[in-house]
């Protein structure tokens, strides 16, 4: 699907806040081990952080949930992270889970940065939280990263389902 890029960066504007709190993680997870490793190995993160990852299951077809498992399993049970379960096909569902979490997170004063590399619907979702929380709480940003990874040429060979969502802020 893609190749190794240039490393992980925040995306302006979504910079974290500088703060003396401790960092928070949230990740969503394809199938291609390289880009959770390549997380866990960046001079951006803190090793110490919380950690959460979120598996899309039910993933877009039946048994790619096994191939996420089996390609991040090993660097998940060594970053400690905390595992959700989140429909890989659905930005609501993404942006309900990622807003339990920092609810749990707030509480105790973590500053949370979002890595969206699973699936577009799930980015999408983490998108849309970071810019919804940014606008309402401007004094704690909720940092933004990416790992800048190159595309391979012609990965995609089909369209099938189309899905539309409507993003509002009545959630």
């Amino acid at each position: 699907m893609s190749d190794e890029g240039n490393g992980i960066n925040y995306l302006p504007p979504f910079l974290p806040s500088p703060t003396n709190k401790l960092s928070a993680y949230i990740l969503s997870l394809g199938f291609e081990s390289y880009r959770l490793a390549g997380f866990l190995k960046s001079d951006e993160i803190d090793l110490e952080g919380e950690k959460s990852v979120l598996l899309g299951i039910p993933a877009f077809d039946i048994g790619w949930e096994r191939k996420a498992i089996n390609a991040n399993y090993k660097h998940i049970k060594s970053s400690n992270a905390d595992i959700h379960i989140v429909p890989a096909d659905d930005p609501i569902q993404t942006y309900l889970k990622i807003d339990q979490i920092y609810r749990n997170l707030s509480a105790r004063k973590y500053q949370l940065n979002l890595l969206p590399i699973g699936t577009k619907p799930q980015s999408l979702g983490m998108i849309w939280f970071v810019i919804e929380k940014n606008l309402a709480t401007p004094k704690e940003h909720i940092g933004l990263m990416y790992d800048f990874v190159k595309k391979i040429p012609n990965r995609t060979h089909e369209i099938r389902n189309i899905h539309l969502w409507n993003f509002d802020s009545s959630i």
